[in-house]
């Protein structure tokens, strides 16, 4: 290989000793005369050591010409043969791989721990003087962490700090920051090593695009990089994790029993028998339970458990299983409230037991306020008839219930629409008494105001038995109180009913009769939630209320309108915490991460105080602490740990194989194979120009010397 190819048209100029030497031959002519004859035989023997010396003398000056030609061009000579020549400063380029699956453990010892010896031989088969550039792979805040230095011994000591990190790897970024590296640098002597292990997540960027550019890149070097892909640990892939945890209702409310879903994965072909699940609340064990999977598989727990303290709480769900363990745990940070306040404007108030709108929904709400008993309700229920309204208007509440109203007078209308925009959820019910065209003119207003869908007058056509519930969207939120529970949607039967139309709108239908019609509807609108249910809260229209699943459902749909405006505590690597905060004495906030503590500014926004803090590339847990006239309050946050690395899953030979052959790397396998002795037996790059000058001139001393020799014996 040469780096400068274009000098090699210098070897032409290799004959022109040739042309010289037959045009000075040219110059004389042979003339025949009679006494010659007899010193023939002399003459024939003199000439064929003369012309023997002319050839000699004129290969020699060939060879110098051609010899010169081929040092300009700078030759570069490979493998043993490398060791011949002179051995210039070489630039490596270490890629390290850091990501969240070096922390498996395979005999009681982590990959990080293999991969960091794999990097400290190939720092040891350097020499002072190289140029290395440590790339390390995974890291929370960019992918790619570059540290140059010239000084091995400075970066073997900080290679032995390094730990596996929570992030993934992206083996196409760091070949992409190796080869502006390699760009940068003069030297010719390049070598590049990847150290990872044999996940086959990280390669998931390597794809034909990323394939020719790379290749192209190469060849525009002039003389390539030596490649070389060390791959460590072995190809187990079982693991087990728990994906997520969460809340099958929001708001979770003092006291109450809330639901949460713990959904647990299995990769690989071991079965788990029996592993231990435990749910956690401030480091106390509330829930404990064991499950089984198979190989593969998937499987969800639902744990029932009380919260006691209202704030801001965060409940830790644990597993136990060994090999990769960094997924084995999952945080959740949640808000709990005090029962929700709720507003139920009533169009039917009547004297006596379960005759007015508002008697079962007050129930269901409130069980143990309205039977007069101590317990804990969901929500603290105000009932007012239509004709009245709350002098404090509607500040104090989270949701309102509109429950068979016929219409509502324009200004309620307005400042109905302002408390959902805010953040407020409201519940239309229809009955007898609501007109539907006036909801569609005041409320509907041809899509644009907040009831989500165009009423129609109810249905008359309806079977003498009436129908019942024909579909549920049972991922939404609403039905959550269904999970593994399919048994509770008992027979219930639907009299009357308004048809609705919410086709041609954002508004989506969440649970249909079997009449195809809806039932349920909901809508965003601004940053509040409605739902339109298109029968009535009572029993006068269907037997809803009179079955067991009235009370969780209803229960359900207020919990979910009042979680329209809910901060979200459960941020991804990078998302921002936000953090509103009503009687801080303070502008600053206190910030601990999991790496320590800082502060952070307040902003006023309105007539509050807002905190914003940006740096959570770290997965952990976070809380904001601020200075109230109250005392002092804490916000949590979580960070979550992302669950790319939890699949193992290793590259099989035949990937192996075309990776090798398209990237042009060579892969050293160290459990196969001493990995100092396949470096070192590999290198390349070493010039041998200065050796082809020396030749150059030894040809040229050994030149002059035998010219000068045979013309002196000529004389």
């Amino acid at each position: 290989m040469f780096l400068n190819p274009l000098m090699l048209a210098g070897i032409g100029g290799a004959v022109l000793p040739l042309v010289l030497h037959l045009l000075s031959r040219a110059r004389y002519r042979t003339v025949a005369w009679g006494a010659m004859m007899f010193l023939e035989p002399l003459e024939a023997q003199q000439r064929q050591h003369t012309r023997l010396k002319q050839i000699t003398l004129l290969l020699v000056r060939m060879a110098i010409v051609a010899l010169l030609a081929i040092a300009l061009a700078r030759p570069i000579v490979h493998g043993t043969w490398g060791t011949l020549a002179e051995e210039g400063r070489v630039s490596a380029v270490v890629v390290l791989d850091r990501s969240a699956s070096l922390a498996y453990e395979e005999n009681g010892r982590p990959r990080m721990e293999i991969a960091k010896q794999a990097v400290s031989n190939i720092l040891s088969n350097l020499r002072r003087g190289d140029e290395v550039s440590l790339i390390l792979m995974g890291g929370e805040k960019t992918n790619a962490d570059v540290v140059a230095s010239s000084d091995l011994q400075s970066l073997t000591s900080r290679l032995a700090d390094l730990s596996p990190s929570s992030g993934k790897a992206d083996i196409a970024s760091a070949l992409t920051q190796a080869m502006r590296i390699f760009n940068r640098d003069k030297s010719n002597n390049r070598e590049l090593y990847l150290v990872c292990d044999r996940q086959a997540a990280s390669w998931q960027q390597i794809n034909d695009a990323f394939t020719a550019s790379w290749n192209k890149a190469r060849e525009s070097m002039g003389v390539a990089p030596r490649f070389v892909v060390v791959p460590v640990g072995g190809e187990e892939r079982d693991n087990a994790l728990i994906e997520q945890v969460v809340p099958l209702s929001n708001p979770i409310v003092r006291d109450l029993p809330t639901d949460f879903e713990i959904r647990i994965r299995n990769i690989g072909k071991t079965p788990r028998s029996a592993m231990p699940v435990t749910l956690s609340v401030g480091g106390k064990e509330v829930f404990r339970t064991t499950t089984s999977l198979g190989p593969d598989s998937s499987a969800s727990i639902v744990a029932t458990v009380k919260l006691s303290t209202i704030g801001s709480q965060i409940l830790s769900a644990h597993i136990t299983s060994a090999g990769y363990t960094a997924d084995d745990s999952f945080d959740l940070a949640s808000d709990v409230v005090d029962p929700i306040p709720v507003l139920l404007i009533s169009g039917d108030e009547r004297e006596g037991a379960f005759r007015s709108e508002s008697d079962y929904a007050r129930l269901a709400l409130a069980p143990f306020k309205t039977v007069g008993e101590k317990g804990p309700d969901p929500a603290t229920v105000t009932v007012l008839p239509s004709d009245q309204w709350p002098k404090e208007g509607l500040d104090n509440f989270r949701v309102v219930i509109v429950a068979n109203v016929a219409r509502l007078a324009p200004a309620r209308i307005k400042e109905l629409e302002e408390f959902i925009y805010s953040g407020g959820g409201v519940l239309f019910s229809v009955g007898n008494l609501t007109r539907p065209e006036a909801y569609n003119s005041t409320l509907f207003r041809d899509r644009a105001g907040p009831l989500p869908a165009a009423l129609s007058a109810p249905a008359t056509s309806l079977p003498s038995e009436g129908t019942t519930i024909g579909s549920l969207q049972i991922d939404h939120p609403i039905f959550g109180f269904l999970k593994g529970r399919i048994d509770l949607i008992p027979a219930m039967a639907f009299a009357r009913y308004c048809p609705a139309d919410a086709s041609g709108s954002d508004a989506r239908v969440i649970a249909t009769f079997k009449t195809g019609d809806p039932f349920l509807i909901e809508r965003t609108y601004g940053r509040g939630r409605v739902l339109l249910d298109t029968t009535t809260l009572d029993a006068d229209w269907n037997t809803l209320p009179l079955t067991n699943f009235y009370l969780p459902m209803l229960q359900s749909c207020v919990r979910y309108l009042a979680s329209a405006n809910a901060v979200n505590r459960n941020l991804s690597p990078g998302e921002p915490i936000l953090a509103t905060f009503d009687d801080a004495i303070e502008n600053k906030a206190t910030v601990v991460r999991p790496d320590g503590a800082s502060e952070v500014d307040l902003a006023r926004i309105g007539d509050r105080l807002e905190a914003r803090f940006d740096d959570t590339s770290e997965p952990g847990r976070y809380s904001i602490k601020v200075k109230t006239k109250s005392g002092e309050q804490r916000v949590n946050f979580v960070v979550a740990t992302p669950r790319e690395e939890s699949d193992l899953t290793p590259l099989d030979e035949a990937k192996w194989q075309s990776l090798s052959k398209s990237l042009h790397f060579t892969r050293i396998d160290p459990d196969r194979e001493k990995l100092a002795a396949a470096i070192s037996g590999g290198r390349s790059g070493r010039e041998l120009w200065m050796t082809m000058l020396a030749c150059v001139a030894a040809l040229a001393i050994g030149e002059l010397m035998l010219a000068r020799l045979w013309t002196q014996e000529a004389a």
